[in-house]
């Protein structure tokens, strides 16, 4: 079954705060934890490093919450919530999609096809970050994938940047920035083109 927007916006609103901590953790590790060798990863690698710091923070984060339910099978970590939503953990890129092998289970999931293993009826989602051209900030979103190489039928940004963004100056970017307390506090760049290379 796929929900629309506003019915994601409802179920998730309570696990919103848990979603962001997730994800704002996970960068955060990168940010601190890596200084010394990230000029030499690759866009696949930092992407790996940050997925694998995001399932760590769901795992703890999720743990014994009531609702919600961690599934660990196939190579997949999801989290499913209320047996409505399930949550996969993924980059997007610059058109907010997230990259994916397209692999029989990748293309199922994309799909909304049913699998042995999911609650039917739930809904598959994919939340993550889309970093700026630099690497140095982010933004927090939730997404109803369609299929294989299509963008989203719709995205949830978790911070709500839509109003302030009309606030600033043309040509100016809003930008997420996590400082070394984890608090999130938004900050206005120049926008610059700068040509990156895709991940899988």
């Amino acid at each position: 079954m796929a929900i629309s927007r506003a019915e994601a916006d409802s179920i998730l609103a309570p696990f919103k705060p848990t979603i962001l901590e997730v994800i704002s953790s996970a960068y955060d590790d990168y940010q601190t934890q890596y200084t010394q060798v990230s000029p030499i990863h690759t866009v696949r690698t930092q992407a790996n490093i940050l997925r694998d710091h995001m399932v760590y923070h769901a795992r703890r984060l999720f743990h014994e919450m009531d609702g919600v339910r961690i599934i660990e099978k196939a190579g997949l970590f999801l989290v499913e919530i209320q047996n409505t939503v399930i949550l996969r953990f993924k980059k997007f890129d610059d058109d907010e999609r997230t990259s994916n092998y397209p692999t029989d289970q990748a293309v199922d999931y994309l799909e909304q096809q049913e699998l042995p293993w999911m609650p039917q009826k739930a809904t598959r989602l994919e939340v993550g970050y889309q970093l700026n051209k630099l690497g140095t900030a982010f933004r927090a979103l939730i997404a109803r994938p369609r299929g294989f190489g299509l963008d989203p039928a719709w995205v949830i940004d978790l911070l709500n940047l839509a109003a302030a963004e009309e606030a600033v100056e043309p040509g100016t970017q809003l930008e997420l920035k996590i400082d070394k307390k984890k608090r999130v506090r938004v900050k206005s760049a120049p926008v610059k083109k700068v040509k990156e290379a895709k991940h899988e």
